[in-house]
């Protein structure tokens, strides 16, 4: 190629927008407030919940979902019940309750759940270990299965036997959706030897 006549064409550039838009911070917050809507924009940044509940203590990690207009998408249920821990995925399963993690999580007194939503998947890990992977768009059923392709932006604790203590973002993680943005550039100059 001649350098000195560069060739124009038009090309298309790719962008990714990585702006994370939960504003939740990344430090430990106590959980002290119930069933009021935080926002939390769950399908760009995971959801970390901390707490020391035991198997046998009959507590429960129970998260509400919703959209940022306050419409329920789903509810996820973490039982630490007497002999194992159960978890309940509103909609997605016929059995009112009771299914177990496909995984038996850490043994340190000290749990931190991790949830995210990716595409069509609804996730959990416990300490690292991934426990739980839902294809809730194609698993649950009816009503259900149509709120959860909604888009997660806020959430809030349920009160009954509250087993979460503290909750964050994962710190230096950007999980979610890479928007894509395209444009048009008109004059590109390319050099090459």
């Amino acid at each position: 190629m001649n350098l000195q006549n560069p060739t124009q064409r038009k090309d298309k550039l790719y962008f990714l927008n990585l702006q994370q838009t939960s504003t939740i911070p990344e430090t430990w917050i106590p959980v002290t407030t119930f069933d009021q809507q935080i926002s939390f924009d769950l399908e760009t940044t995971k959801l970390q919940i901390k707490t020391s509940a035991s198997i046998g203590s009959n507590l429960y990690l129970w998260v509400k979902f919703y959209t940022e207009t306050g419409d329920e998408v789903g509810t996820l249920a973490i039982c630490f019940c007497a002999s194992e821990i159960q978890y309940r995925l509103n909609g997605c399963y016929d059995e009112p309750y009771g299914r177990f993690l496909r995984a038996t999580p850490p043994a340190e007194e000290d749990k931190v759940w991790t949830m995210w939503k990716e595409e069509s998947f609804f996730s959990v890990s416990c300490n690292g270990v991934l426990l739980l992977r839902v294809d809730v768009y194609n698993r649950c059923n009816g009503v259900k299965k149509a709120n959860w392709k909604n888009e997660i932006k806020k959430i809030a604790f349920y009160k009954l036997k509250p087993a979460a203590e503290e909750y964050r973002a994962k710190p230096g993680e950007y999980q979610g959706k890479f928007r894509e943005h395209i444009g048009i550039c008109e004059s590109l100059e390319i050099f090459t030897r």
